[in-house]
């Protein structure tokens, strides 16, 4: 928003015009900036920004289970090594065969290394439990980070060149989870980062 200021007498300046200014600026601008007030380059840091957040959802399936410290299912996250400053807000899932109802699993941070073994660098959530035992195919569902978040810390030292990932790993491997033929589960996890200039 253009700011004039102009006055009635060539040399005094009157109060009730210089009240009438500061007014214009604090009523008019602040508050009602928009992108016409910026010059281009302005060197505005984002994070200053309303909309400096990023979020995305990662979305992982498995539909095996297996022993306890297995990594049943895995989904790289976009970007570089380098994209480190995504925080873990939210994680639910479902599962449609939970077994026994005693298996529980980890939701886990991390990348296979040289070798091919998994290194968790950050666990999520961990010993979520699929309590529902109730049949042999018997849906289920739940939060598994609840009332916090998580920093997702990626071990440079140990792999320092593979895709971040988040994994689902199994805790406790329970009886008969993801026995039938058509058992899942799922395991949505919401990230969120500010955004780099």
């Amino acid at each position: 928003m253009p700011v004039y200021y102009t006055t009635t007498l060539s040399d005094t300046i009157v109060k009730n015009e210089l009240d009438n200014l500061f007014d214009d600026v604090i009523d008019g601008l602040f508050g009602n900036i928009t992108g016409i007030d910026f010059r281009e380059n302005a060197g505005i840091e984002i994070k200053k920004l309303a909309g400096s957040f990023q979020e995305m959802v990662i979305t992982i399936d498995a539909d095996e289970w297996g022993a306890a410290n297995a990594i049943i299912a895995a989904t790289p996250l976009p970007g570089s090594g380098g994209d480190m400053n995504w925080v873990a807000t939210d994680a639910q899932w479902i599962c449609t065969d939970t077994g026994d109802g005693t298996g529980t699993f980890n939701i886990v941070y991390g990348a296979y290394n040289s070798s091919g073994t998994w290194v968790t660098a950050t666990t999520i959530a961990s010993a979520v439990a699929l309590p529902n035992a109730a049949g042999a195919d018997d849906a289920n569902d739940g939060r598994a980070l609840e009332g916090g978040s998580v920093s997702l810390v990626f071990d440079t030292t140990e792999i320092p060149t593979a895709p971040n990932s988040i994994a689902i790993q199994v805790n406790a491997a329970g009886a008969n989870v993801l026995s039938a033929t058509t058992g899942f589960l799922t395991v949505s996890v919401t990230l969120k980062r500010l955004l780099q200039p």
